[in-house]
């Protein structure tokens, strides 16, 4: 985010998370007292209901910011209510801060050394729970599924989700735990089962790991659990490009959220995400705006194409307004073809991002909702009732080139993208759903 300019509304909101109503209420109040701004720092004191005025800072590189209050919602309305008027212009500018602000953020640490023992020891111990999870995969098949929608989570699934976080494998424990909500389908029964046996293909590749090509290895240690700390990606070498943001796709796993910010590059047509996890509520980071772009370096992380994350160093990201996107919309069944070949490489890949050219198509009897492409092929459309009514109502029922994600249970439309300069007749480039 270009920190020579103040914040625009969606950028404000998607700091704020759920606080940004009750800041915009603290904007405006009678208590603040002491405010200032740099080019990367805001500061200020607020009177709330006790004796002691509470200190918030802002730091706008990353950004990162603390209050003295006992709020514990992050951020809390009165960081919040400062960045509000700051975007207003109600807080005055300064050559230097005070001491005691947030200084700016540290550097980058460098990748921390792991032992060759410490390890072993994880593969060992990863390799004993996937024993005792295939066994159990082996009883469910034996005995049936039919009556474990008696107490599915803590009879069924979490002993074994539990066994596999002893082992070092959450990616494992998150994914037994999400079996459970297949009983809200009415193939419960198949989606367990095919859950299950890409369960099995995964110990299964893991076992004879070394054999396999780099990027697939890379994909089944990252769907059992092993992490790539990020300053081991920032080690390597970026991939350049002007990068131009499409929109984000926000899922809820153990109480924590996490969005996927997709970007496109202009001259290398790759489509990647940059990933932030927060509490449900607290804000991500917002350093990324769909509509906007820049022009600098991503840091990949391992399992080539596949992956589709990578990181963005910490401090400023200047971006500006996109000028002209250099994505098209192609048909479902070149989607879908796509997504065939991430999954030799990635078996189990659970969303594969889509520019498609598509219309919403909604039938009343029975109630369906689809995505169809000019071809006339569909898929069954996955999203809400508020992102598809948006959605009808921005496309007007028209062909639209949408970033989408493709699911084994359909497609999931998030953005709406106009490949016209934005205007005020064309509208903006990017129109999140």
């Amino acid at each position: 985010m270009d920190q020579q300019t103040v914040w625009s509304t969606d950028e404000v909101r998607q700091f704020a998370g759920k606080a940004y109503a009750a800041g915009q209420k603290l904007a405006g109040a009678a208590g603040w007292s002491g405010t200032g701004a740099t080019q990367t720092l805001v500061w200020g004191d607020f009177q709330g209901s006790g004796r002691t005025p509470y200190r918030v800072q802002v730091n706008l590189v990353g950004p990162t910011y603390k209050c003295s209050c006992p709020s514990r919602q992050f951020p809390c309305k009165h960081v919040v209510g400062l960045v509000l008027r700051w975007c207003g212009g109600s807080v005055d500018a300064s050559s230097e801060a005070p001491a005691g602000v947030v200084a700016a953020p540290a550097a980058p640490k460098a990748p921390r050394e792991v032992s060759e023992k410490a390890i072993a020891a994880r593969e060992h111990s990863v390799s004993e729970g996937l024993e005792q999870l295939q066994r159990w995969i082996d009883d469910q098949v034996r005995n049936g599924i039919a009556g474990i929608s008696a107490d599915p989570y803590a009879g069924w699934s979490e002993p074994i989700a539990k066994r596999m976080v002893d082992a070092k494998a959450p990616g494992l424990a998150r994914w037994l735990r999400s079996l459970p909500g297949h009983l809200t389908h009415d193939e419960w029964p198949r989606l367990i089962i095919e859950d299950l046996g890409l369960i099995r293909l995964l110990i299964d590749a893991y076992r004879t790991i070394d054999a396999l090509s780099e990027e697939t290895a890379a994909a089944v240690r990252r769907h059992i659990g092993f992490t790539v700390g990020r300053a081991e990606v920032l080690a390597a070498d970026p991939v350049n490009d002007t990068w131009q943001v499409l929109g984000y796709a926000e899922t809820l796993e153990d109480r924590y959220t996490t969005r996927r910010m997709w970007l496109s590059g202009t001259a290398t047509g790759l489509l990647v995400n940059v990933q932030s996890t927060a509490p449900s509520g607290a804000s991500f980071d917002n350093r990324l705006t769909p509509g906007r772009e820049f022009t600098g370096g991503v840091y990949p992380y391992p399992g080539g194409p596949s992956s589709f994350r990578v990181a963005i160093p910490d401090g400023d990201v200047p971006t500006e307004p996109i000028g002209q996107l250099a994505v098209a919309g192609t048909g479902i069944d070149s989607a879908l073809a796509a997504r065939a070949r991430a999954l030799t490489v990635d078996p189990w890949l659970l969303r594969y991002p889509a520019i498609v050219a598509a219309r919403p198509v909604e039938l009343s009897r029975p109630k369906r909702r689809y995505l169809v492409d000019a071809a006339g092929s569909a898929l069954p459309a996955t999203c809400d009732d508020a992102r598809w009514a948006r959605l009808q109502a921005g496309s007007g029922g028209r062909l639209f080139p949408l970033l989408t994600e493709i699911t084994t249970d359909g497609i999931d439309p998030l953005s709406m993208l106009s490949d016209a300069p934005p205007s005020r007749l064309a509208g903006p480039a990017v129109t999140a759903l």
